[in-house]
């Protein structure tokens, strides 16, 4: 693990954390968050280009992130400020992590969606004449980060 990697991760943590706070709160991720996400991550990938290189795969996680997750959002499973949030993830994971953490964090939602609306303890929103539960869903993006952090760490990128 180069220390370009390290970077990332403890970026990856701070906005995540901001993130997941801010969507505890409002239901909503401030673009404010977004914004110093992409700089920091845009500063980083520029740094890791000049010195050493091949740091272009970022950039193109950080479209993957967002493709996916407008495809998500499309179906009203996700959030705007979710996608940008997995646009930066995409810039901070690379494209195999941004993958991972989608996956799992989809898996992670439903799981615990399923079993919330089993308990009868999730919040119902009506979107237009569509019934929807309502979830932090960058709680489940912070739990796919760490999937795909520690996937990468044990089982390698």
């Amino acid at each position: 693990m180069d220390y370009f990697e390290i970077i990332r991760i403890i970026l990856l943590v701070i906005i995540m954390s901001a993130a997941v706070m801010d969507d505890c709160r409002r239901y909503r991720i401030s673009n404010r968050i977004i914004i110093c996400g992409f700089t920091a991550a845009s500063a980083v990938i520029l740094s890791e280009q000049i010195m050493k290189g091949g740091a272009m795969q970022y950039v193109t996680a950080c479209i993957a992130g967002l493709g996916v997750m407008s495809a998500i959002y499309m179906v009203k499973g996700a959030g705007a400020g979710d996608i940008k949030l997995a646009a930066v993830c995409g810039m901070l994971l690379g494209i195999k992590g941004v993958l991972i953490m989608i996956i799992s964090s989809l898996i992670c939602a439903a799981v615990v969606g399923t079993a919330g609306i089993v308990i009868g303890r999730c919040s119902v929103v009506w979107i237009g004449n569509m019934k929807m539960h309502r979830i932090h869903y960058s709680i489940y993006m912070a739990a796919g980060c760490v999937i795909a952090v520690l996937t990468n760490i044990y089982i390698g990128g």
